[in-house]
């Protein structure tokens, strides 16, 4: 792998860099419930945003869970033996 011809001055290195500040976290009031939350993020106690409640709420989906009984544990599923191979009738 070839080197690099000629060095990279320290203007150079820092304007390169200059992207990899980070920037700082924007914490909102949430309108419906007053908790603290990220900006542009539902909020993680009501799952409001922009005054709609979010479609995957955590509540949600246990209510639907909770009325198809989908929830039963994967271990309960035993596997089915298999079927013996039918044989045919000599006439």
């Amino acid at each position: 792998m070839p080197l690099p011809s000629f060095r990279s001055s320290r203007s150079k290195v820092r304007r390169r860099r200059s992207h990899h500040a980070l920037k700082a976290v924007i914490i909102e009031k949430c309108k419906a419930c007053k908790a603290d939350m990220l900006a542009h993020h539902a909020c993680p106690k009501c799952h409001n945003y922009n005054g709609r409640t979010a479609k995957g709420s955590v509540d949600a989906v246990a209510r639907k869970l909770k009325l198809t009984k989908v929830a039963a544990p994967k271990a309960a599923k035993v596997a089915k033996a298999p079927k013996a191979p039918k044989s045919k009738k000599a006439e």
